[in-house]
């Protein structure tokens, strides 16, 4: 009988080792997830502030040139933003791929380690 209550309590806390290491790894999945939902979108932000930029570069242009803005002139042509997709792209894989390093003050590179960090806080 007391040999049995041993045997069922291991067994017990076996059971709960499993279930906690579970869910450690469940919650770390989670956070990785969410730290590179949050890298996604700056670099989304990136993008859109830059294709705002330049509407808004092109629009101050026109507009000291004297052209009347109307419907067909007003929005920012398509291919100027699908112009300035493929280097956010690039930029974006290359964040991936380099160690990390400096370049004019910004930090580029070591993304991996960047998403592991904000996981494990």
């Amino acid at each position: 009988s007391r040999l049995e209550e041993k045997q069922r309590s291991a067994a017990i806390e076996g059971k709960l080792v499993d279930l906690r290491q579970a869910m450690r790894v469940r919650d770390m999945e989670v956070a990785m997830r969410i730290a590179a939902t949050r890298d996604r979108l700056c670099w989304l932000a990136a993008y859109y502030s830059l294709v705002l930029s330049f509407a808004g570069a092109r629009h101050a242009s026109m507009h000291k040139r004297g052209v009347p803005m109307h419907f067909d002139n007003f929005f920012l042509p398509l291919p100027i933003a699908f112009t300035l997709m493929p280097p956010v792209l690039f930029m974006y894989q290359l964040d991936f791929a380099l160690q990390p390093t400096s370049v004019f003050g910004f930090r580029i590179g070591g993304k991996a380690n960047r998403l592991a960090e904000e996981a494990n806080r």
